[in-house]
């Protein structure tokens, strides 16, 4: 006889609309500075190192919340995560926003950093919960366009808003899409039954909390130093080929481009063919190889279309590999360890880097990025030799049970 939760029909996809939106919504909130920074500064008495700072302050919180928070999504659900999520957002973004004065925008962009970085591991975990093995793929793949598209999204709107209403205005506008979005997401996952999934997933094979998490996210850590790397860094290298200015941003910034297209490709790919870690493997041997040539390519826009379908690979493989390294009822961890692996990538990776390239220009510092690419391979490399070992003990076990 079925199960309650056989018997209740989840509506995935409808699912990973609320769930993409809420993403977008936290990008859309960390990315909403750049584009009004010279409104602030003209009101505060700010320069560049305090932009720095504001979005550092943002980010930082996810060195240290994501595990624990991890832990909590796994114990409250994502209905009462979620709903704490969006409370700390809007607090955080409205102290931003009535502050006169630069110490208190960092407070308010601390908080919202807190709600943001939990927001950001409850997302993958509820697809997870929500989508089976043959469907998680192209899930996880079209979230993975939600940090691109948030970024284009900001860039190009709240710089807008800002101008016509002030760049208070741009906050507030913020405000009122946490809420709509944040409304449609309660509704949709209680209505929905979300998680329910995650019952029937329990029968399907898992390993166990081990060290295939730490694997991943070394593997996870070492691929965001070396796109960081050159996201931060390679501007000053076009610049010095007379690039102009815009160019020199755009190109820089093309290493995200991929990341809008080839995530849903890959995804149903997995689905259709089940290979996970090839994608990782070649995705880090390209990289590593356009990095090291990078100064003797003739034509840079070739090295940089390379790199760009390269990098454009490796996400959505990374966290369809989440669901093979963790329990099911521990999920929320899992991609808690991931969460954290890429904010000390992103602050490890641009750290050391700079010291290279201050040190010995910027052809080591393409080398250190090529030194990344080739290192968050091995990792991926053994992942298959622990999967082998876990299933080993487990027929071994299997006869004494």
């Amino acid at each position: 006889m079925a199960t309650a939760a056989e018997t209740v029909k989840t509506n995935g996809w409808l699912i990973l609309a609320a769930v993409y939106l809420t993403n977008l919504d936290f990008v859309l909130l960390f990315q909403s500075i750049p584009p009004i920074f010279e409104l602030i500064r003209a009101e505060i008495s700010v320069g560049s190192s305090e932009l720095g700072l504001l979005m550092g302050a943002f980010a930082l919180p996810g060195i240290f919340i994501s595990i624990p928070g991890g832990i909590l999504m796994d114990k409250l659900g994502p209905v009462k995560t979620g709903s704490a999520c969006a409370i700390l957002m809007l607090m955080g973004n409205t102290i931003t926003a009535v502050s006169g004065g630069f110490p208190m925008m960092v407070v308010g962009r601390i908080i919202s950093g807190v709600g943001s970085m939990a927001l950001a591991v409850l997302a993958p975990q509820i697809l997870a919960n929500n989508f089976r093995a043959e469907t998680i793929g192209r899930a996880l793949g079209v979230l993975n366009t939600s940090v691109p598209i948030g970024t284009i999204l900001s860039l190009n709107i709240m710089g807008y808003v800002g101008h016509a209403a002030g760049w208070r205005g741009s906050l507030w506008l913020c405000n009122v899409l946490t809420i709509a979005i944040f409304i449609f997401f309660i509704v949709v996952i209680n209505s929905e039954n979300a998680g329910l999934v995650q019952e029937r997933r329990q029968n399907e094979e898992r390993s166990k909390f081990g060290c295939k998490i730490w694997l991943l996210g070394l593997s996870w850590l070492l691929f965001n130093a070396a796109c960081i790397s050159f996201i931060a860094f390679s501007k000053g290298y076009f610049l010095s080929l007379n690039k102009s200015e815009h160019a020199a941003d755009f190109m820089a910034s093309s290493i995200m481009i991929g990341s809008v297209f080839l995530p849903p490709i890959v995804g149903i790919a997995i689905d259709r063919l089940k290979f996970k870690s090839p994608f990782v493997i070649i995705g880090g041997v390209v990289m590593s190889v356009v990095f090291f040539y990078f100064n003797d390519f003739q034509t840079i826009e070739l090295s940089i279309g390379i790199l760009t379908c390269a990098a454009g690979v490796v996400p959505a493989a990374i966290f369809t590999l989440v669901p093979d390294s963790m329990p099911a009822e521990r999920l929320g961890l899992g991609f808690g360890i991931l969460s954290t692996c890429l904010n000390i990538g992103n602050a490890f990776g641009p750290s050391v880097t700079g010291v290279a390239i201050d040190i010995m220009g910027h052809g080591v510092g393409f080398s250190f990025m090529s030194l990344y690419s080739l290192l968050f391979v091995f990792p991926i490399l053994i992942f298959p030799l622990r999967t082998f070992r876990e299933k080993r003990d487990v027929r071994q076990v299997a006869p004494n049970v």
